[in-house]
């Protein structure tokens, strides 16, 4: 019994090879038993073997050590064995360690859910510990306000803006740029190249004139419903003066004509200059004119700002609904002939 322990303490020292006693247990077993069967052939035969010793310790030898054979295979699987079981340990290990840390990560992200769910409680809540509630917030305060406005500088943002961004942005960028600096937000957030569908009359259509539409995006910031007034005045100055009037320092194109479009609408206004310069509408003299035409629609609408700021601003211009009784222009006949819609009576 001792010595089955002590082979199992030598040749299995590890306690995932003591789980397999049993086997290293059978093995010396079959290790004594072949041993044990050499010397009983031997005993048995000794007459036969007496003289020849040589023939007996071959005997005992080949016998025994198929025996010591099975326990060194005993001992080889032993070792094959325990290095698996290390293998799925460290296996084992690896997993846990994953799937601790992506415990760990799902609750960080449920913590900083939690942690954003309570701002925004505490932002919209009126709150005794200082935190800011919407009703505080510059993004919405409305209107956004206005700073006096230099005309040149207005102008000539406009007018280099047009090219590559066209009339709506160009104008909405003349006079909002500017108080993105000297204000700072919410303006300095306003992506402005949100505005660039007004051109040509909402993307080519020949409707309102995007430079109109461009002041007035930029009129419903600064002075909200106000702003109303000062765009209609901006229409007026825009239907009924010969345009353009600005001069750029470095112009990129030039050209002979101004004229007097009697309409807000992109289609007459480009129109009616078109026939009388002699261009065609993607010819470089068209484009001179509507940048410059920008900047002066720019310049109009920070004029009549900087008046509205200081409290010294007066409407101009009436309301065409309320003189027509029907949303109108000055110049039906241009477009309509004889046939042009009037207000049921």
């Amino acid at each position: 019994m001792m010595f089955c322990v002590f082979i199992i303490r030598r040749f299995y020292p590890c306690p995932g090879q003591v789980k397999h006693v049993g086997a290293t247990i059978c093995h010396i077993a079959t290790c004594a038993t072949m041993w044990s069967i050499g010397n009983a052939i031997i005993g048995t035969s000794r007459c036969a073997f007496k003289k020849y010793t040589h023939h007996r310790v071959f005997c005992r030898y080949f016998v025994g050590s198929f025996g010591f054979g099975a326990d060194f295979e005993s001992r080889r699987f032993g070792r094959v064995y325990q290095k698996e079981i290390d293998l799925r340990l460290k296996k084992r290990e690896v997993y846990d360690k994953m799937k601790d840390e992506k415990h760990e990560i799902s609750r960080r992200d449920v913590l900083i859910g939690a942690g954003k769910v309570a701002a925004g409680a505490a932002i919209v809540s009126v709150g005794a510990s200082g935190i800011i509630t919407p009703a505080q917030s510059k993004a919405t305060q409305f209107p956004w306000g206005y700073k006096k406005l230099d005309l040149q500088e207005v102008g000539d943002i406009a007018y280099n803006a047009w090219y590559g961004k066209f009339c709506c942005q160009a104008v909405a960028e003349g006079v909002l740029k500017p108080l993105q600096k000297s204000i700072g937000e919410p303006y300095a957030s306003l992506p402005l190249d949100a505005f660039k569908w007004g051109h040509g009359g909402a993307v080519g259509w020949g409707t309102l004139c995007g430079t109109m539409t461009g002041a007035g995006i930029a009129l419903g910031f600064i002075a909200g419903h106000e702003g109303e007034k000062i765009l209609n005045d901006v229409i007026y100055f825009y239907a009924n003066n010969k345009l353009p009037v600005y001069q750029p320092k470095h112009p990129k194109a030039s050209f002979k004509n101004v004229n007097q479009a009697d309409s807000p609408l992109c289609h007459i206004s480009v129109g009616k200059w078109m026939k009388k310069e002699g261009v065609k509408f993607f010819s470089p003299e068209r484009k001179e004119r509507c940048a410059r035409l920008s900047a002066d629609v720019a310049m109009k609408t920070a004029e009549l700002l900087n008046l509205w700021v200081d409290g010294k601003y007066k409407p101009s211009h009436g309301s065409n609904v309320k003189d027509n009784g029907i949303t109108t222009q000055e110049n039906c006949g241009e477009c309509h002939g004889d046939d042009v819609p009037t207000p049921i009576t």
